[in-house]
């Protein structure tokens, strides 16, 4: 399968003219901003909502302290980050595609940092060649993303 990353004004010209059938999209847009406006959807269509956010222990910096693990769930989810349940949506999401679509396209507002981190994960995860994404110079993967979904993918069950 073919892997494209984009951003939200690209996808959504592609929904005007139509998708090839075998699309797949996974679609992100910002915590509490409207879906994605397209006419035509693709096939294949998982729809997503968080901010381009730190996760984790990564979160620390932001606050300016150690956090507990509590407190960290808890920025999380104030920060309006990729939650498990959505991480998991993304690798049943993608097991669910494999085979059936011939395009996974990725998408986030800008299409250079959620959408690039996710497509990295799954260049790693299946093709060991998630590095290539860090390297190209049109994306900016948040590392934070990109490590919790290749927690997700190497766990699946």
């Amino acid at each position: 399968m073919k892997l494209f990353i984009t951003n939200r004004a690209r996808v959504e010209r592609m929904g005007q003219e139509g998708f090839l059938e075998k699309v797949a999209l996974i679609s992100i847009t910002d915590y509490g901003d409207v879906p994605l406006n397209l006419e035509n959807k693709p096939r294949f269509l998982l729809q997503l909502s968080f901010d381009d956010v730190p996760l984790g222990k990564a979160i620390e910096a932001e606050y300016g302290r150690k956090l507990t693990d509590e407190e960290i769930v808890n920025a999380e989810k104030e920060l309006h980050a990729l939650s498990d349940e959505q991480a998991k949506m993304i690798v049943d999401f993608y097991n669910e595609v494999y085979g059936r679509a011939v395009v996974l396209i990725c998408q986030c507002e800008h299409g250079e940092s959620r959408s690039a981190a996710i497509v990295a994960a799954i260049m790693e995860h299946y093709y060991k060649k998630g590095v290539q994404i860090f390297a190209d110079e049109r994306y900016c993967p948040n590392k934070s993303i990109y490590k919790k979904m290749l927690y997700f993918f190497s766990h699946q069950t």
